[in-house]
Order: structure tokens, then sequence, then C-alpha cells
């Protein structure tokens, strides 16, 4: 059967007015969808060869592969400095910049401490030097000294990505880093906090240009793996020179948008400062006292022995306390403390510390798995494993500050987690004291007090913020003792938190 039916006006689908989507989900701050949608529109932009019918496709799949795979943006003028006449040379035709990006790659361990592995300086779009160091740590520093009339010339802006980096690898190689500093990486998370920081994504949004990635065991994930000794130096090369290549070209655009959305006097004199305060501070560490921690370690363990022993005397049977599966079947079977519990994928009953916190009054038993598995993580995640992270030639621990990671624009810490302190008092005491000043120092703690809660109180003119803060009180007590309707004297810590 062939019908013919007229569609009315409204029923048909019209293109897509991209500039007002744009707008609506900048606004409703849609922000991680907006690049994918970019790279599809991009793609779908692109001519499409003649089809021959209805059916065949304008590319293969492996040509789409290799349409896809990027190759450096000006290859032929990315060159390798074997020697210090070339590094020498390549200066010279370029002393005239008043601008350079820099990349840096490095080979840094715990062992070894800074160890630069490479180093891309682009002094003009396009013009790169790439120059490769050996292990031998004298030799990189006699070569870096070729490039120390840029780096410490205070009148050449140094566009960097991860400044932090490459001011302490300077610095382990006695140089310093002089002169207003760039990172594209900061620009854009001040622009768009949401969305992913690095200078492939970048790139391909404000430049529309694919990077040349790393050989991977997974390309669609865009997983780097590191070159081995016998990868070709020209592919090293290229990889290093299209990143310090990009670096200088994004400088412009960023730089632009920071203006247009008032965000360069906030990247200038907060961001950029506290960017080298932070490098600072992952250069100098923070010491730790080893003999607490042992001593924490052995009363940790002597107290998970004695919890043990009552936990299983309680329960009227040995079990294993590590084993979710053993606690359920002790909890919810032998002792019956929820009539219809629920089970995991694996058939096994929910016992994680959300479950057990609601049957925390149950039964004692509860209370002493829950201190148990509390002193088990506090002494893995902290008490043993921090020793490990301390550098054999510091003696320090090494954290390293993300400034570009939350949305909210709040420091984080990995490597190790140092933030991730336990909430409960007694915990975060026990491994707050573990970390020491230097001899003759002390530990000085300063804090906005409720900062947050301030600046509300003064946007929203909300009568019992304003009436606490005036008066002095506590405002988390305050609210603690409405909602437990108590006296705010009787509010206790817990209450408060």
């Amino acid at each position: 059967m062939h019908l013919l039916i007229s569609i009315h006006e409204s029923f048909r689908v019209k293109p897509c007015d991209i500039e007002r989507r744009n707008r609506l989900f900048k606004a409703l701050e849609f922000n991680s969808m907006i690049v994918p949608i970019k790279k599809r529109e991009k793609k779908s932009e692109e001519p499409l060869l003649e089809t021959s019918s209805l059916f065949s496709t304008s590319l293969s799949i492996e040509e789409e592969k290799r349409e896809e795979e990027s190759t450096p943006a000006t290859p032929e003028k990315y060159r390798i400095l074997h020697n210090p006449k070339e590094i020498e040379d390549f200066l010279h035709l370029y002393s005239a910049s008043k601008r350079c990006s820099l990349w840096v790659e490095d080979s840094s361990s715990l062992e070894r401490g800074y160890a630069m592995k490479s180093l891309s300086i682009c002094l003009e779009e396009g013009e790169v030097g790439y120059i490769s160091f050996s292990e031998n740590a004298e030799d990189t520093k006699g070569e870096l000294l070729l490039f120390k009339p840029i780096l410490e010339n205070e009148e050449i802006l140094k566009i960097i990505p991860n400044t932090k980096v490459c001011i302490n690898l300077l610095k382990h190689y006695g140089m310093m880093l002089r002169g207003k500093k760039f990172d594209p990486i900061i620009a854009h998370y001040l622009l768009d906090p949401d969305l992913p920081h690095n200078i492939e994504d970048i790139s391909l949004s404000l430049l529309q240009h694919h990077v040349l990635y790393r050989k991977s065991t997974s390309p669609e994930k865009k997983e780097e793996t590191p070159f081995t000794a016998e990868e070709d130096m020209e592919m090293n090369s290229n990889y290093s020179s299209e990143r310090a290549d990009l670096s200088f070209q994004l400088y412009e655009p960023l730089m632009e948008e920071l203006e247009k959305s008032s965000l360069a006097e906030l990247f200038y004199t907060i961001e950029m400062p506290l960017c080298e305060v932070l490098a600072e501070m992952e250069w100098n560490g923070v010491r730790i006292d080893k003999g607490n921690l042992n001593n924490l370690s052995s009363e940790m363990s002597v107290e998970m022995d004695r919890l043990a022993e009552s936990i299983c005397e309680i329960a009227g049977t040995n079990f294993n306390i590590n084993s979710t599966k053993q606690v359920g079947e002790v909890l919810l079977e032998k002792l019956q403390l929820v009539e219809k519990p629920s089970k995991t994928k694996t058939h096994h009953y929910q016992t994680n510390e959300e479950t057990l916190e609601k049957l925390r009054f149950k039964h004692p038993i509860v209370e002493k798995i829950l201190q148990y598995r509390g002193i088990k993580k506090l002494l893995s995640t902290y008490i043993l494993a921090l020793p490990n992270l301390v550098s054999p030639i510091s003696g320090h621990i090494h954290t390293t500050f993300n400034q570009t990671i939350t949305s909210t624009g709040r420091l984080s810490s990995s490597n190790p987690n140092l933030q991730n302190i336990p909430v409960r008092e007694e915990q975060r005491k026990i491994i707050r004291s573990a970390f020491i000043p230097e001899e003759g120092d002390l530990f000085f703690s300063a804090d906005y007090s409720q900062i947050e809660l301030r600046i509300m109180a003064h946007l929203s003119q909300d009568p019992g913020m304003l009436y606490a803060f005036n008066h002095g009180m506590d405002v988390h007590a305050d609210t603690a003792s409405k909602i437990h309707k108590v006296p705010i004297e009787e509010v206790t810590a817990e209450m408060r938190r």
C-alpha cells in the first residue's frame, strides 16, 4: 500500500540553530555535552566523497581511522637539537621573540627525585626546538644552561602547561623560571571548570586540531604508554614539539576569552601566583614522624585483636571479620538483625558502612565491627602507607596539589591524598599527629570563620543567619539546636557535625 500523506509544516525537522543551542547549553551548564557535540558537527561538515550507490559509504572504516589519526601541525619546522651548537643556533635565530612556550617531559620518581627527560621550546608559531636529555644530571644541567637567557629573562612571556612541574624541574637543575607566566590549563579551567583540561581537548575545542597521540593498546581511549628506548626519536620530538606549538597558539584565544569573561585579573593576580606557591609547597613536602607511626601501628594492631576477640565472643562463634560474606551471615542469619535483608548481585548480604550505621543501635556487635573496620582502614590507608611514600632524597612526603580538578575551585591533592583525612575527631587527631614541622618550626593554622555562610547571609539577608552572626553565635550550633530541638548549650560535637 502506498499512501501520500501531507505533513504540516510545524512537523518538519528544521536545522539546529547552533548559536542559540550553545547559548542555552552554556546557561544550563551542560558543559560536558558541548565538546562531543562540536566534534560530531565538525566531522559532519567535512566534504564527503561521491558515492556510487545509496548504500555505499564515503570512506572505509580504515580510511576514516587514517583521517582521524593526527599529524603534527607543522612537523617540517620541528627541529631536533642534537648538540650545544644546534641549541645556540636555534635560540639565536629567534632571539628577538617576546613569547615562548615550553613542554617538558620528566622521568621523576620517588627514588630518583626530579629528572627532566626532554624539553620542547616554541619561540614562534610552528617553530619548535626539541632536545632529549641523558640520564646524567650534570649533562642535563649543562645543556639547560644554554636556555637560561630565555628562561630567566623577565621580558619574555612563558606559556607553560602544568607550570608547577616545569618550575620544580628547572629548580632541581639550579634554574629559575622568571617573568610573566601563562598556563593554558589553568586559563581553560577558569573559563570552563567542568570540561577536561588538557592540551589535547583544548586544542580540539579552540583550534579544531587533532593532536598526535602516543602508541597505545587502546587508541579510542587515547591511553598513552611511554616510549621504549628503541622507538624513533622523531616520534618523541613530534609528540612533544606539537604540544609546545599548540600551547603557543592557544595563548591568544584563551587570553581573549579571559578578558571577555572578566577573568584575566583573577588569572594573573590569584591563580598564577598560587601556582608558584603550590610548586614550592610540593618541592618542600612535609615531614612525618616515622617513630610515632610505628608506635601507632603496634597499638592499633593490639586494639584490632582485642576487638576481634570481643566480636567473636558476642557472636558466639569464630568468624573472619574481614570477610563481608561471613559478617553478613552472622548479623543477618545468626543474629537476625533485619527481618528481610537485601542481597548484592553476588547474593551476599549488604554489610557496607552505610548499612551497618543503620544497625548500630540494634546490637552492640555492630558498633564493634564499625570500630574494627575504622581502625583497619586507618592502619592500611595512613599508618602503614605513609612511611612508604617518604622520599629517600628529602626525607619528606611530596604530595601533588591539583589546581584544576574540582569544579568548585577548591584544591585537591593526590599521591598521596593528604586532604582525605578522616572526619571523626579522634581519628583525625591520630593522623595529624604523624605530620610534624621542621626542627625549631611550628605548624600554624588559619582559616576564615564560616566564610561561605557569611557570604550567604549577606546575599540572602536571612534574618536568622544575620542575627546569629551579629551576636557572635556559632551558626552550625544554632542550626543543630533547631533541628534537634535542644538549647544551643546542649548541642554536642556530633549534633553540630
